[in-house]
Formats: C-alpha cells, sequence, structure tokens
C-alpha cells in the first residue's frame, strides 16, 4: 500500500508535464524548448532522491525515493517525447 501513494503522487505532475512536452511539439517549439520539460523533472527528481537519501533517511525517505524513481522515469519519457516530435516532424 505504501509503494503505490507515492507513485500516484507522482503520477500527477508528471502527466502535466508529458503534455508540455507533447504541446510544445505539436506547436513547433525548438528542440530545447520541447525537452526543457523532461529536463526540469529530471533535475527535481535527482534533488529530491538525494534529500531523501541525505536528510530524511529510514522509511520515509523510501517514500520519497519511490516518488523520485518514478518521476526521473516519466522525466525520461518526457526527454524522448521531446524529441520524438522532431523526428516525425523531418
Amino acid at each position: 500500500m505504501s509503494f503505490f501513494i507515492p507513485f500516484i503522487t507522482a503520477l500527477i505532475p508528471s502527466l502535466v508535464i508529458l503534455m508540455f512536452s507533447w504541446w510544445f511539439g505539436k506547436r513547433g517549439y525548438p528542440l530545447f524548448v520541447r525537452i526543457l520539460p523532461g529536463i526540469l523533472l529530471s533535475v527535481m527528481a535527482i534533488i529530491i532522491f538525494y534529500i531523501s537519501i541525505t536528510q530524511i533517511r529510514g522509511f520515509e525517505g523510501g517514500l520519497y525515493g519511490i516518488f523520485s524513481f518514478v518521476l526521473i522515469i516519466l522525466g525520461i519519457i518526457s526527454f524522448f517525447i521531446g524529441i520524438k516530435v522532431t523526428a516525425n516532424r523531418n
């Protein structure tokens, strides 16, 4: 049960970021703008993961670690969505 709460919590901002990446690609923005949401999400997730290990620790830190791991995976997916739209346009 404790796995699903950080997983679902990570899905909410990640879906918004995925939609922004897709929308930026459809609008024809430059490559940097299309991959920027994925980069920001990944950087945010790495910072959360670092804080969960060094400051929080324990079971609560583990939950933050799961949260950040899901954010990193979805940030990488957002990064590839931004790049994939470029491949389809050319």
